[in-house]
């Protein structure tokens, strides 16, 4: 379009079209026709010669063309370099911006040259590995962190990442992670949260609703009588992998404060489910209130313990034994700092070190932004696999100390190379 009208703009200058003078149907051999040219010729002696003011023309004409190209090349490369340039900023959360550029340096290379070239029958070197994460984000870890994702929006491999994220045992997600040449899997602060729905929806839509969540309406006991509408979440939602991971950190965690409701178990013909008894109360409260009315069973309602956070489980959740925290990053609030409500998170696949024990061990995490947590774990059949190293983590998140095994207080120290090769501890 820029070049069509500047082409256009220069030829106005350069055209020259003849002006009518009189009447152009007569006949060029009259006497007055005849008599105008002669007038014509006389009035050029002492006029610019007409070729020299065409040519004149003519070259304005091409200046302008070629100015008109420069000023629309010149805007078009700058606007292009400054998208270019700016792109992280202008269209990915910094979150991720933060996270890809330090997966490029920070983790170890692929073997595979990110501009190539590739020949031949591809093959995947030795060294090469994925990045697991939802589809949606899987062109900025192409794109940022120079790594190789398991899924992007071209969707391949999608119903896998699904599977891998709403799994809930870990059993079969090393099973997907191993697969796919899982190292790496990132989470999002959407991924347990506003997307959910759409995870699910890639692995079981019939559990959308009913299953991991359940909407309800709450009547009122108060005289103005009001109905206040509450999201629930069941037990599942938090055994999905998604939950333990970026939720608990890969830690086990423990019921805190859930919600005691009474359910109708009559089908109500409008489909919705409302609740005329509703609290909200901690977990020891909640099982003797389910305790007594067990006792007075009912034949249209049925107690239900449900989730009122994503961080509170209505069950305990046992702890990840092959995935740590690496990295992460977070939104900023003004005049607060970090904004944890909305991280992007890091783990690695690991084979974990493996320790013989009973009870639960636990070591104080620090993370790259100052934030600390306690991994728990429960041993398993006298077993403990443990996902961090205490000594030469080679990582921005750390162990701060020993692991502590509870309850004899027994410590021991992990060295990294325990955790990649899996070794068992006799120390």
């Amino acid at each position: 379009v820029a070049l069509l009208s500047g082409y256009v703009l220069g030829y106005a200058f350069i055209l020259d079209l003849p002006r009518s003078e009189g009447n152009s149907k007569k006949d060029p051999d009259s006497s007055e026709v005849k008599a105008k040219k002669t007038k014509k010729k006389e009035g050029r002696a002492t006029k610019k010669p007409r070729s020299s003011l065409f040519k004149k023309r003519e070259n304005t004409g091409t200046a302008v063309v070629v100015l008109c190209i420069v000023i629309f090349s010149g805007v078009s490369l700058h606007y292009d370099y400054y998208i270019a340039s700016n792109i992280n900023v202008e269209f990915i959360p910094s979150q991720w911006v933060n996270t890809l550029e330090w997966m490029e340096k920070g983790t170890p290379d692929t073997g595979i040259s990110y501009f190539g070239p590739y020949t031949g029958k591809w093959v995947y070197p030795a060294d090469s590995y994925g990045v697991l994460s939802w589809w949606d984000f899987g062109h900025w870890i192409t794109f940022i962190g120079k790594r190789i994702p398991v899924t992007n929006p071209f969707q391949d491999n999608v119903e896998a990442s699904a599977a891998f994220f709403l799994a809930e045992s870990e059993e079969p997600a090393n099973a997907i992670a191993d697969s796919y040449g899982v190292k790496y899997v990132i989470t999002d602060w959407k991924m347990p949260y506003s997307i959910f729905r759409s995870i699910v929806r890639w692995n079981n839509v019939s559990r959308i609703d009913g299953y991991y969540s359940q909407p309800f309406f709450i009547r009122s006991h108060s005289k103005d009588g009001l109905i206040a509408s509450e999201t629930l979440l069941g037990s599942p939602y938090y055994s999905t992998m998604v939950s333990r991971l970026h939720n608990f950190d890969g830690s086990m965690a423990e019921p805190g404060v859930v919600a005691y409701i009474e359910v109708p178990t009559i089908p109500q013909s409008s489909g919705i489910l409302y609740l005329d008894t509703y609290e909200v109360l901690p977990i020891t409260e909640a099982l003797e209130r389910m305790r007594k009315f067990e006792l007075t069973a009912s034949d249209t309602k049925k107690a239900v313990l449900m989730g009122i956070s994503l961080d509170s489980p209505v069950e305990p959740v046992s702890a990840l034994h092959h995935y740590r925290l690496v990295y992460e990053t977070a939104g900023m609030s003004p005049g607060t700092g970090y904004d944890l409500t909305k991280q992007v998170k890091t783990f690695e696949y690991v084979k974990g070190a493996r320790l013989e024990g009973e009870g639960t061990i636990e070591v104080t995490i620090q993370t790259n932004l100052g934030r600390q947590f306690i991994y728990r774990q429960k041993s398993e059949n006298g077993l403990f696999v443990l996902p961090y190293p205490t000594r030469n983590s080679p990582y921005p998140v750390y162990a701060i100390g020993p692991y502590r095994i509870l309850p004899s207080g027994r410590t021991i120290e992990i060295d990294e190379s325990d955790v990649v090769n899996g070794l068992t501890i006799n120390r």
